[in-house]
């Protein structure tokens, strides 16, 4: 899932579990007034993955269910997930800082928190690049 800073960038984080998918829908309808943006969902990559292993929809669903927990998990326990040829995740730990909200003049403490980083591999990045050009 992402989330939408003021100033436009899209930033990755980890779902919780049971926080449902109302932020998801917000970011959406935003990624989606941008022109030549075309969103992948998840029922996306599950049809993609039936037709071409000519397997249910449901058993497709649920192997990437698994897949996304495991990954989770494993984030959460602050590992590295490396995925050969598509790139890793990792967490990174982000310090305390205090900051002013502009509006009000209120001086807000921002405690510790975790993000998630993702490096995309040599070979992703060189097809990004290709195509581009």
């Amino acid at each position: 899932m992402f989330r939408v800073t003021n100033n436009g960038k899209i930033r990755s984080f980890l779902a919780v579990k049971g926080q449902g998918t109302a932020p998801f829908n917000k970011i959406s309808n935003v990624l989606l007034e941008k022109p030549g943006f075309e969103l992948m969902l998840k029922k996306d990559i599950v049809n993609k993955v039936s037709e071409e292993l000519s397997l249910q929809k449901q058993d497709v669903s649920l192997a990437l269910d698994i897949i996304l927990e495991t990954m989770s998990d494993a984030l959460v326990d602050e590992r590295r997930v490396e995925l050969r040829g598509f790139g890793s995740f990792s967490t990174r730990t982000r310090k305390a800082r205090s900051t002013k909200n502009p509006r009000t003049g209120i001086v807000m403490n921002i405690p510790e928190r975790k993000t998630l980083h993702f490096t995309m591999s040599k070979s992703l990045k060189e097809a990004l690049i290709s195509k581009t050009d």
